[in-house]
């Protein structure tokens, strides 16, 4: 719930809210589309488990290192 709020705090006017929220979920479209496919390939080659963990951990701390710059940042 928190980013759908950050692009509405980030924009001037719908209009922009509009735009950046369909830049997002291209995003995270793309994200969900090759997510399960990468997985899966991963994990033909490497069955116990270990890379995709350590895989998950870092991008959950690039996600949250990233949402701190946005809400922070007046630039945007």
């Amino acid at each position: 719930m928190v980013p759908m709020t950050m692009f509405a705090l980030k924009t001037r006017n719908p209009y922009e809210t509009a735009k950046l929220s369909g830049m997002a979920q291209a995003g995270g479209y793309c994200i969900s589309a090759f997510g399960p496919t990468l997985y899966g390939l991963v994990f033909a080659a490497n069955p116990v488990g270990q890379l995709q963990n350590v895989c998950y951990v870092v991008l959950i701390l690039v996600m949250v290192v990233t949402c701190t710059l946005i809400v922070r940042s007046d630039l945007f």
